[in-house]
């Protein structure tokens, strides 16, 4: 299940790293904009560098980048050249409007972009700082309004910039979470909101869930949500907190429980409004609900795991009226999803060519059954984990990653193999086994043990084989030369 979840995290276009070049690109719009999950669809990019933007984006979507400032250093360095391709990436990352949970590159790109100052470095570069900036940088209508103002400046200079639409895109997780994104606009809303509970509260995993928050800010709780999740995170951080429930405004005081009423769970899974709320009791959330919306009735001399229960649930007391609006996660998307799909068929010829070429005495096992499933018909693509590390020599476990198309959905499942198969012959008492013995009943045949769905293996194998052959080649670079 880890290494299941571990894919789908990697997941991004698995099936679009060709060079963008097509027949007819389309022009980038704030409509078509959620279509592009790969950043060499952009048609002034380029996969193998041909210009120092290219390198530097290559740079900054480097996942081994060892210091966080040096993300700000390339965005600056992509700025300064000056150049159409420069222009052209800033004002497309600065179209792409904020989505949660999203997973693909070029969302990552677009991010950091613009975290690291992609609207300032449009208006000081190619604006001849025409817009006034604003006083502070804290999600405030001001910053709003610049980056508004910036981006309508930049329009006159009519960017041309044009991206191609992926073939056979029926269903990635882009296409989920832009189902997300309709479901979820600016302000949440649905038809029946649920009340938030002690019990249900683990149940929200994105902070946008909530009906009182909005996702382009228009009050104090909106500032500091958004603060939160794209920073910066320092100790300023504190005093925007303490800011914000010092205007005792009720979305203030429903954030602040919400972040405080997660802090009794011990095992919480890691998500956007877990690690949020996390960040608002490290900088203070909990005194700031008892300071301004409690009149400080707990004393702060408390030991802290008592001092937040009393604050808890004193804030209780108050009946607080907090409601969300379930979103769908991407796994639950995807689930659904794949419940209209019937990998039988499909499943049966490829365990045949398992079968078929299972003998691993024989050369080349591996690569006779890659080769055979990619002829068939259905299969776009496929990958043998060899790879990844064996928990034990023998028997070991196999994994074949198969990307196929099964009407009109992409689909990418996994099959599993391990080289033996042992049975007991003996007496069984309960649990236990008695006189008898283990024994291995086929001899050098791979076993087919089962499938399952697995979106973003073939991508996360991939990467990480890049990774571990990068890693041999430091060590052997490292290693001292001996007479």
């Amino acid at each position: 299940m880890k290494t299941f979840f571990f894919a789908l995290l990697l997941l991004v276009t698995a099936y679009s790293h060709a060079s963008a070049q097509c027949a007819s690109p389309v022009k980038v719009t704030a409509e078509n904009i959620l279509e592009i999950t790969d950043p060499f669809q952009l048609t002034f990019l380029h996969q193998i560098p041909k210009n120092r933007v290219d390198t530097l984006v290559a740079e900054l979507l480097n996942p081994n980048i060892k210091h966080l400032p040096d993300y700000e250093k390339i965005v600056q360095e992509i700025a300064a050249t000056r150049s159409q391709e420069a222009f052209l990436l800033l004002f497309t990352a600065g179209m792409r409007p904020l989505v949660y949970d999203d997973l693909s590159d070029f969302v990552t790109l677009c991010e950091r972009l613009n975290y690291y100052g992609a609207h300032k470095l449009l208006n000081l570069y190619f604006l001849k700082n025409a817009v006034n900036e604003p006083i502070s940088w804290d999600g405030s209508d001001a910053e709003w309004a610049f980056r508004r103002e910036v981006m309508l400046r930049c329009e006159k200079l009519k960017p041309d910039a044009r991206f191609c639409v992926l073939r056979n895109q029926e269903f990635t997780l882009e296409e989920i979470q832009s189902r997300i994104d309709t479901m979820f606009s600016e302000y949440v809303t649905c038809k029946i909101p649920i009340r938030v509970t002690k019990q249900n509260i683990y149940q929200v995993h994105n902070p946008y869930e909530f009906t009182f928050l909005h996702r382009v800010p228009q009050n104090a709780a909106d500032s500091v949500a958004h603060m939160l999740r794209f920073g910066p995170l320092d100790t300023t951080s504190a005093k925007k907190i303490l800011k914000m429930a010092k205007g005792r405004s009720h979305e203030a005081f429903l954030f602040l429980y919400a972040c405080c009423a997660v802090d009794e769970k011990k095992e919480i899974g890691i998500n956007i409004f877990h690690g949020m709320a996390n960040q608002v009791n490290i900088w203070g959330g909990f005194e700031a609900l008892n300071r301004y919306y409690l009149d400080s009735a707990v004393p702060q001399n408390l030991e802290t795991r008592q001092f937040r229960k009393e604050v808890l649930k004193l804030a209780e007391a108050k009946n607080p009226e907090l409601f969300y609006c379930h979103q769908p996660t991407v796994m639950e998307l995807y689930d659904a999803e794949m419940k209209t799909v019937d990998p039988g068929p499909y499943d049966a010829e490829i365990v045949k060519i398992i079968r078929k070429y299972s003998d691993t005495q024989k050369p080349n096992c591996a690569k006779n059954i890659t080769h055979a499933v990619l002829q068939l018909p259905f299969v776009e693509d496929v990958l043998w984990d060899g790879c990844y590390e064996k928990l034990a020599i023998y028997p070991a476990y196999y994994r074949l990653m198969v990307v196929m198309n099964i009407g009109d959905k992409k689909v990418e499942r996994y099959y599993s193999m391990k080289g033996a198969r042992f049975r007991y012959f003996g007496i069984r008492l309960g649990k236990k086994c008695r006189f008898g013995r283990t024994v291995e009943t086929n001899d050098h045949e791979l076993v087919f043990t089962g499938a399952g769905y697995a979106p973003g293996a073939i991508k996360a194998a991939r990467a990480y084989c890049e990774r571990k052959r990068i890693e041999r080649e430091e060590n052997e670079n490292a290693q001292p030369e001996t007479n």
